[in-house]
């Protein structure tokens, strides 16, 4: 498979030349920048291999976030990253007609997310314009496994005082604050999924955590059912996702954490709210707890969370996802407070769970992969990787 990266050469006419068949995939927007790195250097690579010479092309390109609508009728495969492919830009992808000869004038073909979240992808929309929209699935990447670490992480710095442990640093002071132990706590999974279960599996058998988790009803068992969930839960629940008088009557332990691992999705969007967080008080005691977010930032009204980390509602609150990202320093978590501080309850990292080189290479891979496939085989349909949406 032979491979340039963000050459302007990128924008001649054709698809095919003598013998060779050229697809090009767009990476939308300057976030996440791995993900295009990852996958350049594969089909750098793979270019290089004997065995790639098969008359495909692949050609990978990245551009910022305002150059998006002008450049992706140019592209079989679009990758959106953080760009919301809205109405507008689904549109630009479709393309605005038909050339003299009846041919369309977008190249458009595929919209494949770097991960698994298609929230920000208007998928009726691409569905009527005929543009496919898919995602890598999880099960054949190690960033569910990356972003289980990263919810570890978390709550070890909740339960730590990270941010206390820094000030005394800068202040030379020694064996100050006091944190709390992972050791036998007791968690709580919003929603359980493969995230969610590698995670768990960490805390159960490595700490010995009391793991219970609340999941929305399945009409039909699916692929995440049939794992074997016996050894590891405590407890599991089905109902409303967002089901307060369900999170209230859990069990309390020494210390109490609550993990956000769930879809977001337009109807569970700020779930986290000043109701749901009065809830988070466990067994007979109301023993509050802290809040971990491995999910979506969208998931949780920040205004309301940053209340109730300032009246002792929830202890701490460590995240890596924040509604609009990047993160506004001023906003409602990070924002000063009266005494001219941030609150020191709240630890927020820059989204880069999944971010890992094993995570990334692996994407990269099926990407320029897919990318290749659709073309030689002129069909877009699911497989053992991507799972197509539409």
């Amino acid at each position: 498979m032979k491979t340039t990266d963000n050459d302007d050469e990128d924008n001649d006419e054709t698809n095919t030349s003598e013998n060779n068949i050229i697809v090009r995939v767009l990476f939308c927007g300057e976030e996440f920048i791995g993900g295009f790195e990852a996958t350049k250097r594969y089909i750098e690579a793979s270019s290089s291999s004997s065995s790639s010479s098969d008359g495909v092309t692949v050609k990978v390109q990245n551009c910022p976030r305002e150059r998006v609508k002008d450049m992706i009728q140019e592209y079989d495969v679009l990758v959106p990253l953080m760009t919301r492919f809205d109405e507008e830009v689904i549109n630009s992808a479709a393309g605005n007609g038909f050339g003299d000869r009846g041919k369309k004038l977008s190249k458009c073909k595929l919209i494949l997310q770097f991960g698994v979240g298609l929230e920000g992808v208007a998928i009726d929309l691409a569905t009527k314009a005929g543009i496919k929209v898919g995602r890598i699935r999880s099960d054949s990447n190690p960033n569910a496994t990356s972003t289980a670490e990263m919810g570890v992480f978390l709550t070890l710095a909740a339960l730590k005082k990270v941010n206390e442990c820094q000030i005394s640093v800068e202040n030379k002071v020694l064996g100050s604050p006091m944190g709390e132990s992972l050791f036998g706590a007791t968690v709580l999974f919003v929603g359980w999924g493969r995230v969610a279960k590698a995670q768990a599996k960490m805390f159960k058998f490595g700490f010995q955590c009391k793991i219970y988790a609340l999941r929305r009803k399945r009409e039909r068992k699916g692929e995440e059912d049939d794992e074997d969930d016996n050894g590891l839960l405590d407890g599991l629940y089905e109902g409303d996702i967002s089901d307060v008088d369900l999170v209230g009557s859990f069990p309390s332990g020494r210390n109490n954490i609550v993990v956000i691992a769930c879809t977001c999705t337009p109807e569970n969007r700020k779930m986290v709210n000043k109701t749901f967080l009065d809830s988070l008080k466990f067994g007979e005691e109301r023993v509050p707890g802290i809040v971990v977010n491995v999910a979506r930032g969208a998931l949780v009204d920040e205004r309301a969370m940053r209340e109730a980390c300032e009246n002792g509602t929830v202890l701490y609150y460590a995240t890596d996802v924040c509604y609009d990202e990047p993160v506004d320093v001023g906003g409602d978590l990070l924002s000063l407070g009266e005494n001219g501080k941030r609150a020191s309850n709240i630890f927020v990292t820059p989204h880069v769970g999944g971010v890992t080189v094993n995570s990334y290479e692996r994407m990269g891979k099926i990407v320029a992969e897919y990318a290749r496939k659709i073309v030689k085989e002129k069909r877009i349909e699911s497989d053992e990787c991507v799972s197509i949406v539409n």
